[in-house]
């Protein structure tokens, strides 16, 4: 457990949410602090797709087919077996975004996805 410092306004800002939502302020405050930081992990895992992107045809010339994991811009690993790419990937960086993808000859996939509900619900 952490103890936060707010400034004024900001405390009294959160307990009158708190109190209009009916939730304990560290609680308001806990689910505001975990939203953004998944906020900004995706921020940062769209930014790296962005420099799958770009490192693409390299890697499709490379190793086509394999998983490859990208951190801050760069390939930092690849392997043609995801679980063992995770395993190392989850050792190296533990609490950071790293992308992985597999190189294909389609730089991102098109995923259908389809509803169970009729065409008229």
């Amino acid at each position: 457990m952490y103890a936060l410092k707010l400034n004024d306004k900001t405390a009294r800002d959160l307990n009158w949410l708190a109190k209009r939502r009916n939730v304990a302020p560290e609680t308001l405050a806990a689910e505001v602090i975990e939203a953004h930081i998944r906020a900004e992990t995706q921020r940062s895992l769209e930014q790296e797709a962005v420099h799958f992107r770009r490192l693409h045809k390299r890697l499709l010339a490379e190793m086509p087919g394999e998983y490859v994991a990208i951190y801050q811009g760069d390939l930092v690993d690849h392997d043609p077996d995801m679980l063992a790419l995770l395993q190392r990937i989850e050792e190296r960086y533990p609490e950071e975004p790293v992308l992985i993808r597999q190189v294909g000859e389609v730089v991102e996939p098109v995923i259908h996805v389809f509803s169970p509900r009729g065409k008229h619900d």
